[in-house]
């Protein structure tokens, strides 16, 4: 949605300047190279290019590093399971507690991103969450104290981030 601080990067064309071409083990390579103990997608959605996400992920994961997705929550039960014992944990972006919202603003359903937050959680990934609060069009205490009830519901040890 254009109220995202990386909705340009979302829609970056062939001449933005840091679009570069990877392999799997090109990030494995780099991981590697910068001493990082494992890699976090994020700053575009990552279930876009879930294959190589996916494969680099278990590359990755198979040299002993950690691998985290910061997602806008919108994966499928199927691409979930393809993680398993892949993927150590989330930061799912839940942009408003409103489905008015997400069918106005997003084009999407909240429903669809609160079941992939229970699922990821009932598979055992740890979550963090992320509201992301725009002025007049999600942040009535209402809409904040609802969303607060159902991370509570689902597990209150669970991070929030506003």
């Amino acid at each position: 949605c254009k109220h995202c601080q990386n909705y340009t990067i979302a829609f970056a064309d062939l001449s933005f300047p840091y679009l570069r071409e990877f392999k799997p083990e090109d990030i494995l390579r780099m991981t590697k190279e910068n001493g990082a103990d494992g890699i976090a997608w994020t700053y575009n959605e990552p279930a876009i290019w879930h294959e190589f996400a996916l494969d680099s992920s278990r590359l990755v994961k198979k040299e002993g590093g950690y691998v985290v997705y910061v997602t806008n929550g919108y994966m499928s039960y199927e691409a979930i399971d393809q993680f398993e014992g892949v993927l150590d944990a989330a930061n799912v972006d839940v942009k408003a507690f409103s489905e008015d919202f997400y069918r106005r603003i997003c084009k999407g359903k909240l429903e669809n991103v609160l079941r992939c937050v229970e699922y990821l959680h009932k598979n055992g990934v740890f979550l963090e969450l992320t509201y992301l609060v725009i002025p007049g069009e999600n942040d009535s205490k209402e809409e904040i104290r609802e969303f607060a009830e159902w991370v509570v519901g689902l597990d209150k040890r669970i991070p929030v981030h506003f």
